[in-house]
């Protein structure tokens, strides 16, 4: 075999095995995905007794619908009701929403929002459509806290209660909460832990509306609004005014991620284990 031909059978055979390898090009950006659904069973019946969020999108992809289902899925006996977001023009955070979750424990009222000129949340407020309470929520900002006045006025007694929470920022996410105790002083606190992944309930234009609220019927800071990244581990604690801690509930959660980085299923283990899925529209 002469030269030229040698060189002609390498430079095929080299494009061969050029031609089969597998070339992995860049990872999908998260931030074209938009989160459809998330469905919450317990594990020991997939299938179902379940909490279901289905999200609708308007032409300018803001959340215009969040429709909430319960109960059993494979009968096909679930309990829906819609959250609906309203909007001042083009304007990607909204000034009120209409509706409620099932089982959501706060009275069925229309909620409005206030924001700075950053669209930082100052104050969310609520007119309880039975009765006469008021209630607000007043937010504080500072490198590392969130702290939230909630105040609850009644017309009919002209009377009002007050108190505030702080929520814990750290890397970006909510590191805990403390609550003071309404019976005896103290506090109830709760620390988290997260992973470096993307959490798609930030990437929401609703994300500052759901900061501290995270999405109705989940565990406790499952995916509020503000947190970055996903959470890992939660365990509450009370501390009496001696300074005494009671340990509560842990929970911890595992994830599976799709190549774009964002959770496709979250196993949550605490007194009962929950499995939440996730799934997105490009």
């Amino acid at each position: 075999m002469n030269l030229a031909i040698r060189n002609l059978v390498l430079l095929v055979s080299v494009s061969v095995i050029a031609s089969c390898h597998k070339h992995d090009g860049p990872a999908p950006d998260p931030n074209k995905y938009h989160l459809s659904r998330i469905v919450e069973s317990a594990a020991s019946a997939p299938g179902g007794s379940a909490f279901i969020i289905d999200f609708v999108y308007d032409d300018q992809q803001r959340v215009d619908k969040m429709i909430f289902s319960s109960g059993d899925s494979t009968n096909g006996s679930l309990t829906t009701q819609t959250c609906t977001f309203y909007y001042n023009g083009s304007e990607k955070n909204p000034y009120k929403t209409t509706g409620k979750p099932p089982y959501y424990i706060t009275p069925d009222a229309d909620v409005y929002y206030y924001y700075n000129g950053s669209g930082q949340l100052m104050r969310d407020s609520l007119r309880f459509t039975s009765g006469s309470e008021i209630a607000t929520r007043d937010y504080t900002y500072s490198t590392d806290k969130i702290t939230v006045k909630r105040t609850t006025y009644s017309s009919s007694t002209s009377t009002s209660n007050s108190w505030t929470d702080s929520f814990l920022i750290k890397d970006h996410n909510l590191a805990g909460s403390r609550t003071p105790a309404w019976i005896g002083g103290g506090y109830y606190g709760i620390n988290c832990t997260y992973d470096n992944k993307p959490n798609p309930i930030a990437q929401l234009n609703i994300a500052a509306v759901r900061m501290i609220d995270g999405l109705y019927g989940f565990a406790s800071y499952l995916a509020p609004g503000f947190c970055h990244n996903n959470i890992t581990e939660s365990s509450s604690f009370y501390m009496d005014p001696q300074g005494q801690i009671s340990t509560g509930d842990s929970r911890k959660f595992s994830y599976k991620y799709n190549a774009a980085g964002l959770p496709e299923e979250c196993i949550k283990k605490s007194a009962a284990t929950h499995i939440t899925k996730f799934y997105y529209n490009e």
